[in-house]
């Protein structure tokens, strides 16, 4: 399968402040190169993704297998400023975003795909674009757990008062998520944190 770059949808994520595109185009990159970080259960470290859907990877493998669509978002990655070696593999990216599209990738043997290619000013920027980039109208989106961690992990961190009224004003720049599905993550959120609430939780 070839790839064409310059077919590629470029998404750029400028808006968010600190989070800027390293490159004109998107870039075609090794998948053995790329670092996938793991949680201390071994699960991929994508604060939103607590757990990796394997029926949407399948999905994945079978949509990803008939080629690229350059109409939809790419996965997101960052350079390293030192490449690492992890059982004697050496890794010069870490992946932002799109952790069920290379793993789906990886299992289809596939050996390189588009990415996009950010620089990050500050930790919370990357967790930014995750939160944005996982706002899929269609296929895996936002789930009230993974929202929850997001705002458990935003409060620990000092980025957003520990309140409903401030977790609900965080959540408004997701504009495909159910209204049902934003009520459990802040109430789940509110318990979770012991968030101050106007009403009775």
């Amino acid at each position: 399968m070839v790839l064409n770059p310059q077919r590629a949808r470029h998404a750029s994520y400028v808006y968010i402040q600190g989070c800027n595109s390293k490159y004109d185009l998107p870039q075609l990159i090794d998948l053995d190169k790329i670092w996938i970080p793991l949680d201390e259960k071994g699960r991929p470290a994508n604060i939103t993704r607590p757990e990796l859907d394997e029926k949407n990877v399948s999905g994945l493998q079978t949509g990803l297998a008939n080629g690229i669509d350059y109409n939809c978002p790419l996965p997101v990655v960052k350079e390293l400023e030192n490449p690492i070696q992890i059982d004697g593999k050496t890794y010069l990216y870490e992946l932002i975003v799109g952790v069920h599209r290379v793993t789906a990738l990886r299992r289809n043997g596939t050996k390189s795909w588009l990415f996009d290619v950010y620089d990050f000013d500050t930790e919370q920027a990357e967790y930014d674009l995750q939160d944005i980039e996982n706002d899929h109208p269609s296929n895996k989106g936002h789930t009230p757990d993974g929202l929850c961690a997001s705002l458990t992990y935003r409060v620990n961190k000092g980025w957003i008062e520990n309140s409903e009224d401030a977790f609900r004003d965080y959540l408004k720049i997701l504009k495909n998520v159910p209204y049902q599905t934003i009520n459990a993550a802040v109430r789940k959120a509110v318990r979770l944190n012991g968030a101050y609430s106007k009403y009775k939780v």
